[in-house]
């Protein structure tokens, strides 16, 4: 008998799957009233009835879009934004988040600039933390049109790039590295004393110097030697490039990789893509607010490009991507960053 009469009890729970019903006017029982005037309430329900389902989820979450569609379709439309609270588990903070919601500005150029103050509150940590050391931004803006020159060091050359603030490219060229990068005697204080400084005195004179951090050496490294000879040669030009321009204030600045990831998409998986061949995609389309990074540059510059093999191409491509998003995040920063 008592197992009869638990097995009845058993069957009495959940015989029936549970679903939500829709209550009709929960907000006359308790006595809402949504903090709005007439006007905005009669704007925020026009917007609440006509809006797609796709164009809910600009204004509240999915699931809670889906369920407005769902309460339109099953009762018709909404005859206040009181009636939100019809909708399972929605609080009067819901009603109130998503009319504000409902009643800003969806113009485009208020869209525009949204989009632009989102771009920029992206962009505030690569200033921030993507630049050693940080710029100085009361430097940059008493220099009236800033020079850049983005270099790019390996042991058997080195690239650079120069442009001005406004995007006006210079010049670029491969300056010979190394001798023998093979030979320990290379990298003898001062053999590559020599050869930094003479280096040194072929680049360009600019107001910021821009180098992209090392790859870290690893335990086991199979190339340890030849990173460990980089960053002796890039230490070397890097300390005679500071001794040199110290009296004129330059700005000398690493960045880091991700800088360039971020901002050019060059990241696919854990590996980065080529640069120069994402560099016409990323120069040569016209100037707009989802591509600040065009520029023209010159026939004949096109040409010394041209006649580098692909690994030179992809040093001058990397030295002007140095130069641009050093400039552009400046830029940024001098407008003020969210």
């Amino acid at each position: 008998m008592a197992s009869l009469i638990r097995a009845m009890a058993r069957r009495s729970f959940y015989t029936t799957p549970v679903s939500f019903q829709f209550v009709k006017d929960v907000y006359k029982v308790i006595g809402y009233q949504a903090p709005f005037n007439e006007d905005q309430k009669k704007k925020a329900v026009e917007k609440l009835n006509s809006l797609e389902l796709t164009e809910l989820f600009n204004h509240t979450t999915k699931k809670f879009s889906k369920l407005i569609d769902v309460h339109r379709e099953k009762n018709g439309p909404f005859e206040c934004v009181e009636q939100l609270l019809d909708l399972p588990k929605v609080e009067t903070s819901h009603v109130i988040k998503i009319c504000n919601s409902l009643l800003e500005d969806s113009s485009p150029q208020s869209m525009e600039q949204k989009l632009a103050t989102q771009r920029k509150g992206a962009n505030k940590p690569l200033f921030s933390r993507g630049f050693v050391p940080k710029p100085d931004m009361k430097l940059w803006e008493r220099i009236e049109n800033p020079t850049l020159v983005g270099v790019s060091v390996t042991l058997q050359g080195i690239a650079y790039s120069k442009i001005d603030s406004l995007k006006t490219h210079a010049s670029w060229a491969i300056l010979p590295g190394i001798e023998n990068p093979a030979s320990q005697i290379s990298f003898q204080q001062r053999n590559l004393f020599l050869m930094a400084s003479e280096i040194v005195e072929k680049l360009p004179d600019a107001d910021y110097y821009l180098f992209e951090d090392l790859l870290p050496i690893l335990p086991k490294d199979p190339y340890m030697k030849h990173k460990v000879n980089l960053i002796k040669f890039r230490s070397t030009l890097l300390t005679i490039l500071m001794t040199k321009k110290a009296e004129n204030k330059v700005g000398i600045h690493n960045i880091k990789a991700n800088v360039l990831d971020n901002l050019f998409q060059l990241k696919v998986g854990n590996e980065r893509t080529s640069v120069h061949d994402s560099l016409d995609m990323i120069i040569t389309q016209t100037p707009n607010k989802d591509n600040p990074f065009a520029m023209e540059i010159s026939e004949e510059a096109w040409e010394t490009y041209n006649e580098c093999n692909a690994q030179g191409k992809e040093y001058l491509a990397s030295a002007l991507l140095k130069t641009l998003s050093f400039n552009y995040l400046c830029h940024e920063a001098d407008d003020g960053f969210e």
